[in-house]
């Protein structure tokens, strides 16, 4: 109770190409962007990095995030997506 309390946020205010990643990872288990053009991927990485991580390094983290009412432990892997 007290990892959701301080780390899950909700993921809102998707555009559909974000949403479909979501969809995607969520049915099938996981989401590979093909190449680090991937604009979407990028842009919901953005609404994922700035929250409070339930552990994080330069290239992956692991947050807990709610979307459409289910709670997940959400692991991602963005290295050419990495921030210098």
């Amino acid at each position: 109770a007290q990892l959701r309390q301080q780390y899950a946020f909700e993921l809102t205010g998707l555009t559909e190409a974000e949403r479909a990643i979501v969809e995607t990872a969520v049915e099938e288990g996981s989401y590979y962007a093909e190449s680090t053009d991937d604009a979407a991927f990028e842009s919901l990485l953005e609404h994922v990095r700035d929250r409070p991580a339930v552990d994080r390094e330069e290239t992956y983290g692991t947050w807990l995030v709610r979307y459409e009412g289910e709670l997940y432990l959400a692991d991602l892997h963005f290295g050419g997506f990495a921030r210098t």
